[in-house]
């Protein structure tokens, strides 16, 4: 009874743990508002899951074994890629400023993953589609708003403004992609009324003009993907005949996407643009990285600390000042960041849920229609891993996603009739969600786990705090001490001692960038930012100097000012 207890509380909260990392901000309190809390979410709420169903594993096991040892191995490697990658750091462990992709990143969505497999059925995948169009509309509106000047939260995107709750117009894109899928293939479904098909209108309205705001194609492409799939699964299923030609007709759209992609073929010039172009230097650049650190890569978010030394002369005289701190493809980064071991796992679990997929393909009986939106959300997820970043509030939904295919081609038996899919879960599933009743021990653990999860992320959110409350207190004794918080960052150490330097604290901005060399040795911007600091001597110039060749050594200048 008590897994049926624990199993109700986790199907109950999934959807709306896996919304709340997205969505997760905190404007105005820390110096990144985006990453940090979507981050402090995703291992807080990860821990719940794992500590409420945690006494099950046993009986889990014996069902998805395969999923089960491949995120071991997956949790194993990274533990070795952090313990023997050549930059050990704690900024290893919670991930660089701005993207926060590190161990605990990772961690976190294999233990997402895997609950979501365990626990998948009929009534959790409907209900995490709901969550994803409710996020998708309440995202839309605000990327409306604040392209309109109407931002309370007060986030800035480079670009433009709308970045919705993701801040970045490229990410911002890509989930309203996603969240179209799931709500375009609700208009359509005739289980539904019509005020729900209006409703479900009028949301797939908003996240197109959303996307035409944010001026990104990436969501367009990801949104006609999805599409593209859910048309090709519908029609398989009633006419395999049909199935094949929609499946030719889409790898031959797919081959034009990708020579697109290198600006060759008709569609290159809706498709490229000067960011593709960067983004084959930093692909040529990560391929690199990955062939010279076969075995544990160049550490968990350490690309920055590399790409210079990695990129070709092309991509240096392409543009010798441009740094980067990701592949801009979620592969390349696995192979790039942690070796070919974690990029072959990664791309296994991958398989894994593909096979889930193609055994459903195989099956006689008809599927529920959700199941085929959640494949198709997988692919669009998959395809725009291709071309961009890993961000937090993107990746936990096709972690999440993968999980429940995965879950249902375990946890569902394949000859149900449609009648009975169409009712919603099983009665066996009904009567053990309907245990709503949390066991005093499950409590208990959830108690320890929430514990466990703050004092992991407290250091991260401490140091955050701690330097938004520096800068506007406009003290130098207290900047110069928020730049050594621990655990030390980067973007932290070079932006007090910039700050520090610029209004005549030299002695203080020279003491911050020797330290930031010495605990970054291998950033060019450390080293850079110490070259700029008034008071070293001929020697330290010298120094300086022989380390940014090091860092950029096909770059013919390095100037220090």
């Amino acid at each position: 009874m008590n897994q049926f207890a624990n199993e109700s509380f986790v199907r109950r909260n999934l959807p709306l743990f896996t919304a709340v990392v997205s969505i997760a901000v905190t404007p105005k309190v820390i110096l990144d508002p985006i990453n940090v809390p979507k981050l402090i979410a995703l291992v807080i709420l990860g821990l719940v899951l794992l500590a409420v169903l945690m006494p099950h594993f046993y009986n889990y096991f014996r069902e998805f074994k395969l999923l089960t040892i491949t995120v071991s191995l997956l949790f194993m490697d990274l533990i070795a890629i952090v313990l023997f990658s050549d930059n050990f750091s704690a900024q290893q462990i919670y991930g660089t400023f701005g993207r926060n992709t590190g161990l605990l990143f990772y961690l976190s969505l294999g233990i997402f993953m895997l609950i979501s497999a365990f626990v998948s059925d009929f009534k959790t995948i409907n209900k995490l589609l709901v969550f994803l169009i409710l996020t998708g509309t309440v995202s839309a509106i605000y990327g409306i708003l604040q392209y309109n000047g109407i931002d309370p939260a007060g986030f800035v995107g480079l670009y433009n403004p709308t970045i919705g709750f993701l801040g970045n117009p490229d990410f911002f894109s890509a989930f309203q992609g996603l969240a179209l899928i799931a709500c375009i293939s609700r208009i359509f479904s005739p289980k539904n009324s019509t005020l729900v098909r209006v409703i479900m209108a009028t949301g797939s309205a908003l996240m197109i003009f959303s996307l035409y705001l944010a001026g990104a194609k990436q969501g367009f492409l990801v949104g006609l993907i999805g599409i593209g799939s859910l048309v090709f699964f519908i029609s398989w299923r009633k006419n395999q005949t049909v199935g094949k030609g929609i499946l030719i007709s889409s790898l031959a759209a797919l081959l034009l996407l990708l020579l697109g992609l290198i600006n060759k073929g008709p569609l290159a010039a809706f498709i490229y643009k000067s960011s593709l172009e960067a983004r084959g230097y930093y692909w040529e650049a990560a391929w690199r990285m990955s062939t010279e650190h076969p075995l544990f890569g160049v550490g968990l978010d350490n690309f920055m600390y590399w790409y210079r030394r990695s990129r070709s002369l092309e991509a240096t005289n392409w543009n010798p000042g441009v740094d980067t701190n990701a592949a801009h493809n979620v592969f390349l980064d696995y192979s790039s960041n942690g070796g070919f071991a974690f990029l072959i796992i990664n791309l296994f679990l991958c398989i894994i849920v593909a096979s889930a997929i193609i055994s459903r393909l195989k099956a006689r009986s008809k599927q529920d229609i959700n199941f085929y939106v959640l494949c198709s959300i997988w692919i669009a997820f998959q395809a725009q891993s291709m071309i961009s970043i890993n961000q937090i509030g993107l990746a936990i939904w096709g972690w999440v996603i993968g999980g429940l295919i995965v879950g249902y081609s375990k946890n569902v038996k394949p000859d149900l009739s449609n009648s009975q899919i169409i009712g919603g879960s099983l009665k066996k599933n009904a009567d053990r969600s309907s245990t709503s009743l949390v066991p005093a021990a499950t409590v208990l653990r959830l108690v320890v786990a929430i514990i466990v999860g703050i004092l992991i992320c407290t250091p991260l959110w401490t140091s955050a705090y701690g330097y938004r409350i520096a800068l506007e207190s406009g003290k130098v004794d207290i900047i110069q001490n928020a730049a050594y918080l621990k655990p030390l960052d980067l973007v932290r150490m070079v932006q007090s001692a910039r700050i520090l330097n610029d209004n005549q604290f030299e002695s203080q901005a020279l003491e911050i960038s020797e330290a930031a060399v010495k605990s970054f040795p291998d950033s060019y911007i450390a080293w850079k930012n110490l070259g700029a600091c008034s008071g070293l001597t001929p020697e330290r110039e010298a120094e300086v100097r022989k380390q940014l060749n090091r860092l950029d050594p096909l770059n013919p200048e390095h100037k220090l000012d």
